[in-house]
């Protein structure tokens, strides 16, 4: 089993290391993402708990391969005779790198 599980990861290492991104990151350009995370569930002692987690975020490039942008926060966690509901807002800044050539023909 452990000889599938490893292969399995390598396969999903080599798929994503050959895949080009060829994303729009100039000034102007909108971007639009959603993170899901923390899903949860899980059986002890006959409590059943389960929870997740999504943040639905928009940002805007301000210039070349910097974007700044919002998020909101969504999760909600439950066990057996309790729930909980977490939300919230945030900011983000992303500067994306490139071919070091590539970003120093923009300054020239």
């Amino acid at each position: 089993m452990k000889k599938i599980q490893s292969l399995y990861i390598l396969l999903c290492f080599l798929t994503l290391g050959n895949l080009q991104s060829n994303a729009q990151i100039q000034e102007g350009n909108l971007m639009v993402g959603v993170n899901i995370a923390d899903i949860n569930l899980g059986f002890q002692d006959n409590h059943t708990q389960f929870g997740f987690g999504i943040n639905p975020k928009v940002g805007y490039f301000f210039d070349d391969n910097w974007v700044l942008g919002s998020e909101l926060k969504f999760g909600f966690n439950a066990a057996k005779n309790t729930h909980s509901i977490d939300y919230g807002i945030g900011a983000f800044s992303r500067y994306y790198l490139g071919d070091p050539r590539t970003v120093l023909l923009k300054y020239v």
